[in-house]
């Protein structure tokens, strides 16, 4: 029987393991790559298939999205093309006779024909060209500059009449300096564009507008609510505060994974301190909680940032700038312990022999 991330996790109890060997792991499974037809991206299917919740099993849609952000964004602040947006490809996993197939498709042709069917859909970005870090070349030794890579995730849910996005980026609040996207020209120079929100967010701002131009399969107008606000975009604490590995690629995974268990599930947190009954993840959305859904989805791996967590839910203060201040250093304190138990549980549990075929 497949194992829950949870379960994966408490395997992980009271035992010693290394994240460099499961590191190696998911280099093998290519959790860690921008590839769309990865064993990593079949075990999140499968997983929907077996140990998500029953209606999640029926109306979950996968998407993985390689976007090369450089070729995408446009040189000035004006709107992406609508030919660009319309060109942007996913990857997704189909069953069919208790067989995957994997396809590779347009993005915008899955949003419409999920859309039609009123499915939920979880879209995983894979941003190459994301941001640029300095390096030294190898070979001269001297200075020089490289692109880094970075993953994020876009929730669209159905909600009434209409549908609703919920982006997240793990970094929240710290994309508010990132207006200024950057070009690499030479091994010494950049250029330079300043947009007037998030570069991601431009681009996100711009699918939205560009999918609610379109009908879906059943010719009715698609029609969905996003903006930059707390409700439909995290903005709270930079949860890879501590993160010294660079391990973007698990946040929208284990976010995936709690979603897919959580969504129409009431749930308990027991600790030696008391209980926190917590809201299905759809009423949490539904409710304007999405500080407190992607919070959530990092309890179990670290027991400071489960009590300091905690105990701003019970203050009641929640969502106060303060104390994401708080738990922030929380995460920078712990560093590589909530990193490795966070990405040793992911890989654990995507790899289990239950997940391959």
């Amino acid at each position: 029987m497949a194992k829950t991330l949870q379960q994966s996790r408490n395997e992980l109890r009271s035992k010693h393991y290394k994240l460099s060997s499961y590191l190696k792991q998911a280099a093998q499974i290519k959790a860690n790559s921008i590839s769309t037809e990865t064993q990593a991206h079949l075990a999140c299917n499968i997983a929907r298939d077996t140990v998500f919740t029953e209606s999640m099993k029926k109306d979950l849609s996968i998407l993985q999205v390689p976007i090369d952000l450089k070729n995408i964004l446009p040189n000035k602040n004006t709107n992406i093309e609508k030919e660009v947006l319309q060109d942007i490809a996913c990857g997704r996993y189909e069953k069919e006779n208790n067989k995957y197939s994997y396809n590779y498709e347009y993005l915008s042709e899955n949003i419409t024909y999920a859309i039609a069917e009123k499915k939920v859909v979880f879209v995983m970005f894979g941003l190459e060209s994301y941001c640029i870090i300095h390096s030294e070349n190898e070979k001269t030794k001297r200075p020089d500059l490289a692109y880094s890579t970075h993953s994020t995730c876009l929730i669209l849910m159905p909600v009434e009449d209409c549908y609703e996005g919920f982006y997240i980026n793990s970094h929240g609040r710290d994309m508010s300096d990132t207006d200024l996207y950057y070009r690499i020209v030479s091994s010494k120079r950049t250029k330079v564009v300043e947009f007037e929100k998030p570069a991601e967010l431009h681009l996100v701002s711009n699918l939205i507008n560009y999918w609610n131009t379109l009908k879906d399969y059943n010719d009715n107008q698609i029609k969905i609510k996003w903006n930059q606000t707390k409700k439909h975009t995290y903005l709270g604490v930079n949860l890879q505060a501590g993160d010294q590995h660079g391990v973007c690629f698990a946040y929208p995974q284990i976010i995936l994974h709690n979603f897919g268990e959580t969504y129409d599930t009431e749930r308990t947190f027991e600790k030696d301190w008391g209980s926190i009954v917590i809201k299905s993840t759809r009423d949490l959305l539904k409710n304007g909680s999405l500080d407190t859904f992607v919070k959530l989805a990092f309890m179990e791996f670290d027991s400071k940032y489960d009590e300091t967590l905690a105990k701003h839910m019970l203050e009641c203060a929640f969502n106060d700038g303060q104390n994401d201040d708080k738990l922030e250093e929380v995460l920078e304190e712990r560093k590589t312990r909530f990193t490795r138990t966070m990405v040793c549980s992911l890989i654990r549990y995507l790899s289990q022999i239950s997940f391959k075929i």
